[in-house]
């Protein structure tokens, strides 16, 4: 990070802009790439201690980059009474300490999964892919559903289960029209039976109750971030992003060239994402880098100059 460039205040909105980006998108999906290929030797236990600055509680972990240094994160629980477990992070430069950014949580949590689902779809999902079942909604699922757009361009048809009444398939439907450019987005509609919505898609997102085992497909990718029920897990081939000692296949090892993606499969494909080293830090130094060059966030101006997290206690920020 370039030491003349004030630290960023990124709101909601500024994240969004980011993420809304297909050339940012492309970026990330190659830095998780790399990564994949570049296989980081496992990151220092992290450290963490809790702080309590202006009312504020703080939890700091320290963490590995992809080029060896180690980077500071600082989660805030912003306990004011206004917006109730409402979070944002902020982002030194390794080494130094000196502050880079404070972003809302909200949305980074969602993308962190979202980016490497995406860039292991492209290899695991069957190469006719057309349709995108999602069992669920929310913030994640709508995170989720973006990046795949944009790793599967096929797609055409996007089919969404939300449990109730649906209200939040609807909502997750009208975001992605909404979001969608004029005319070239895929069709997207909600389904009542989940079943239906799992039986009719290629690649399935599973973000609320796991899918009865009659429903998989042979042939079809499942992607799952939470754990899914025995009787799911025979019918699947599993894979994860970096080996371990299941010995699991992974996209690792496609990316590489040592294995081959899934052809003419017979059963159902298991995407399970377990996290990969040093893609954290790579995002947020991303996030900094883009949004200083496309002009969002409000710098945050120190009258001493560079500030370090610690000076967040005082009140000499000017927004």
């Amino acid at each position: 990070m370039n030491k003349k460039l004030p630290p960023l205040l990124l709101s909601r909105d500024d994240l969004e802009q980011v993420f809304s980006d297909p050339e940012f998108v492309e970026y990330c999906f190659a830095c998780v790439q790399e990564l994949l290929l570049d296989s980081l030797s496992p990151p220092d236990g992290p450290a963490s201690r809790a702080l309590e600055l202006q009312g504020l509680q703080m939890t700091v972990r320290v963490e590995a980059s992809r080029r060896g240094t180690r980077l500071l994160r600082t989660c805030i629980a912003l306990n004011d009474g206004a917006q109730p477990g409402h979070t944002a992070e902020i982002w030194a430069e390794p080494g130094t300490g000196v502050l880079t950014a404070v972003a809302d949580s909200s949305a980074l949590d969602a993308w962190r999964l979202a980016m490497p689902s995406g860039l292991a779809a492209r290899y695991l999902a069957p190469a006719t892919t057309r349709s995108l079942g999602v069992l669920g909604a929310g913030e994640p699922v709508l995170a989720m559903v973006r990046a795949l757009l944009l790793a599967l361009p096929a797609i055409s048809v996007v089919r969404v289960f939300g449990a109730g009444a649906g209200a939040g398939a609807e909502r997750l439907r009208d975001c992605l029209v909404r979001l969608a450019p004029a005319g070239r987005g895929p069709v997207v509609m909600c389904d009542p039976d989940p079943s239906d919505v799992a039986v009719r898609s290629d690649v399935l997102v599973v973000a609320g109750p796991p899918p009865d085992p009659s429903w998989l497909t042979t042939g079809s990718l499942l992607i799952s971030h939470g754990p899914l029920p025995d009787a799911v897990l025979p019918r699947c081939r599993r894979f994860r992003d970096l080996p371990d000692a299941t010995g699991r296949a992974t996209v690792a090892a496609i990316a590489r060239g040592m294995a081959a993606p899934p052809v003419g499969r017979s059963e159902t494909i298991l995407y399970e994402c377990c996290g990969i080293d040093g893609w954290e830090a790579e995002l947020r130094d991303a996030v900094v880098r883009w949004s200083h060059r496309r002009g969002l966030g409000q710098p945050l101006l120190f009258p001493a100059g560079e500030a370090t997290p610690a000076d967040l206690e005082s009140c000499a920020i000017e927004l």
